[in-house]
């Protein structure tokens, strides 16, 4: 006999029915993220990549999935967090890690394009290293971009929050850096 076949994926969590009279989300930001282990593609076991995809991916599409009806039918913004490394293929991660942030800016894109005529707009933040547990001993150094150092957490929510408020409107679609001058263009 072959090997066993791999269980199914988790089904999505329930939906929501349709928003009551005044209930509406004006914001939506996701931001929940692993790392994993750092490894070469043909050493990556399969439950290391359905993990970092379970949480990076599946966990953003749900969460959107889940507030679109909320969303829907009024000036709202959707901010996702990605990573330069789905920009330019990892700093230091792992291949899953660097498609899973790719996948976010992918989604961001679509959802740019179908729920615009809904009053959504979406964007999303490309960081580069930030200085989170997260990180830490994964070998990253503050040497590793021109301004000489990590991000710091709030640098980034700055930029969300932005992206967030009115004075993004007529933004969507976009992946704006925010990482030190790592990649620039």
């Amino acid at each position: 006999m072959g090997p066993a076949a791999p269980p199914p994926p988790p089904a999505p969590p329930p939906r929501a029915g349709p928003p009551g009279p005044g209930q509406r989300l004006d914001a939506l930001v996701t931001c929940a993220a692993i790392y994993g282990e750092t490894m070469r593609l043909d050493e990556l076991p399969e439950s290391e990549v359905d993990a970092v995809l379970g949480v990076n991916v599946k966990g953003t599409l749900w969460c959107i999935g889940g507030a679109l009806p909320f969303l829907r039918g009024h000036d709202a913004r959707v901010v996702c967090i990605g990573s330069v490394a789905g920009k330019v293929g990892g700093v230091l991660a792992g291949p899953h890690y660097v498609a899973s942030k790719g996948a976010v800016h992918a989604v961001v894109k679509w959802l740019a394009k179908t729920e615009a005529r809904n009053g959504i707009v979406a964007n999303a933040v490309a960081p580069g290293v930030v200085d989170t547990d997260m990180i830490v001993g994964k070998g990253y150094s503050d040497d590793y971009n021109p301004l000489g150092r990590l991000a710091r957490p709030e640098e980034i929510a700055r930029v969300a929050a932005f992206l967030a408020s009115p004075a993004a409107s007529y933004m969507t679609g976009a992946v704006v850096d925010v990482n030190g001058g790592y990649a620039m263009g």
